[in-house]
């Protein structure tokens, strides 16, 4: 019989939380900054907190290692030349498994942090090897991302899969996830799930406004991945690229940065600068520059997913016009009354509504400013985490 200190349903004190993640500082990455500031948050709370994370290994940056956390780091041992994205496939296979088999101590609750979703069943035998509950938090929801992007092309195969991983789900005590639409299908399956948005550091007051000035400076940062749909935005910046009214601003890196670097060149897309995945300071700067804020999907996204760039460019007050597939994301803006949504894959109909809201500094500025009260009120850190907190403790 698992004891009630172990079942994670405390009256009140501290937690003891063991983290399992692919992701943390100083790795750069949206994941990794969530994941840090919830265990950074959960150590000021006085929990006893150990991370079990890889070496950093992707765009490791300046920040500090949160304070009062144990980290322990496992190297997965993999020969260095092969290739890239069969490494990146053996280390996610290989990582959770090492993780898993470092943890000792048993905790109150395990917190695993998806994906790479091998960590499912590495998650749920460490929780009955130590006795404890686990929370998975499922920002992708695999095997239906990898369909999305192209990254998996065999449906034989990723139902197999979700077929194993199914099972696995239903043994967690509860699912978070980020995206409201994944709700249902947690709860097709009969496992307790939670919808929360991914948090963000929001300033307590308004920032500034853009400027708004000419050139009006456009811009998209983050992962230029599949999922992405990049060629709408380089479409558009095609289109624009004698009008003196705009500049853009790409910054990121991903599996389609060199795709995007050629195209720029081979266009004489002179409207463009290219920067590469900025340290978190220089990011916050980039986005706090931006008259406009891009996003765009592929048109083949389907899966439930919000890209944590909407989140930060909502709270610096920075309007957002977006290529996206009917969905979470698109859903998000239209209700937050933060951006402008167009259907994806079309650069023609991205480059008219820039061209339409370059007119319009008004709604501009009532874009960036509704995104910033919807950010403060629903995504602030000091909104969700607690909320986030209170499922460790196994409150409903």
């Amino acid at each position: 019989m698992v004891s009630s200190a172990a079942s994670g349903d405390k009256s009140g004190g501290s937690l003891r939380v063991t983290i399992l993640t692919n992701y943390f500082p100083p790795e750069g990455g949206s994941g990794s900054r969530l994941v840090g500031q919830f265990a950074r948050y959960l150590a000021t709370r006085g929990d006893a907190v150990d991370v079990y994370c890889p070496q950093p290994s992707y765009h490791v940056s300046h920040d500090q290692i949160p304070a009062g956390i144990r980290i322990h780091r496992r190297l997965a041992p993999l020969p260095t030349q092969l290739p890239h994205r069969l490494r990146r496939g053996l280390e996610h296979l290989v990582r959770p498994l090492l993780l898993a088999a470092a943890t000792g101590a048993s905790p109150d609750v395990i917190y695993v942090w998806l994906p790479p979703p091998a960590l499912v069943p590495a998650a749920i035998l460490l929780g009955r090897r130590l006795r404890c509950p686990v929370v998975m938090h499922v920002q992708d929801l695999f095997p239906f991302n990898a369909l999305d992007t192209g990254a998996l092309h065999s449906t034989t195969l990723a139902n197999a899969m979700e077929r194993l991983l199914r099972p696995l789900y239903c043994r967690a005590r509860e699912v978070v996830v980020h995206a409201p639409s994944a709700v249902s299908y947690f709860a097709g399956l009969g496992v307790p799930c939670r919808h929360l948005p991914n948090w963000v550091d929001v300033p307590p007051g308004p920032p500034a406004p853009p400027t708004l000035g000419r050139p009006l400076h456009l811009v998209f940062a983050g992962v230029m991945g599949l999922a992405q749909g990049l060629h709408s935005i380089l479409e558009a910046a095609t289109q624009l690229r004698q009008d003196s009214r705009f500049r853009f601003t790409f910054a990121g890196d991903g599996v389609r940065r060199p795709e995007i670097e050629q195209e720029v060149a081979r266009r004489q897309i002179t409207n463009v600068t290219l920067q590469p995945m900025l340290q978190p300071d220089a990011y916050r700067r980039l986005v706090a520059d931006a008259d406009i804020f891009l996003v765009s999907l592929a048109p083949t996204i389907k899966y439930p997913v919000i890209p944590s760039k909407i989140g930060d460019a909502m709270a610096a007050g920075r309007p957002i016009i977006a290529a996206l597939p009917e969905g979470d994301a698109a859903d998000l803006l239209r209700i937050s009354g933060a951006g402008l949504v167009v259907p994806p894959g079309y650069g023609s109909m991205l480059a008219q509504a820039i061209q339409e809201l370059a007119d319009n500094p008004e709604r501009l500025s009532a874009m960036g400013h509704a995104g910033y009260r919807y950010a403060q009120t629903h995504m602030a850190t000091a909104v969700v985490l607690p909320q986030l907190r209170e499922i460790l403790l196994g409150r409903q």
